[in-house]
């Protein structure tokens, strides 16, 4: 299936349209970074979007704090006011960069070619699927738990 994901990113007055369509995005304030935010609060290299896909041939994007198997962010990432350190991205995701900052935020989207009545029979199996996909090839270290909420969403 062809997916098409962008992100909606939104500081006060200005919003932008970011079409995602390489393998990984680093976002943060340092000038190698993909997609910049230029505040004080943002770190380096604050967070990961890489595509993977499922055994459907699905494509999806998962969220890291921070740069995989490196450093985290300063001040976190946080999908749906909630602070994770890696997650399965879905449509209509709001993404923050800090607890005590509304701005700027990302609003992840996803125009699918898949049927909603099959992406809802598929469930929370498939999700937790693409979470192990996500992570294979990271270490042994990976808590599930730390993402398992983000897993349950409905």
């Amino acid at each position: 299936m062809k997916n098409n994901f962008y992100l909606l990113l939104s500081d006060y007055n200005q919003e932008k349209i970011i079409n995602l369509n390489s393998q990984k995005y680093v976002i943060g304030r340092h000038s190698s970074c993909d997609i910049l935010l230029q505040k004080q609060f943002i770190s380096r290299w604050h967070c990961t979007l890489i595509l993977n896909k499922d055994r459907h041939e699905n494509y999806f994007y998962s969220i890291w704090d921070g740069v995989p198997m490196r450093d985290t962010s300063t001040q976190g990432i946080y999908i749906n006011s909630r602070r994770v350190y890696k997650a399965v991205l879905n449509s209509g995701d709001i993404i923050t960069f800090s607890e005590n900052q509304i701005y700027p935020q990302a609003i992840f989207n996803v125009e699918s070619g898949i049927e909603e009545e099959e992406h809802q029979t598929q469930g929370v199996n498939l999700l937790e699927e693409r979470m192990r996909i996500a992570v294979a090839g990271f270490g042994d270290d990976f808590d599930e738990e730390a993402v398992r909420p983000t897993l349950s969403r409905k």
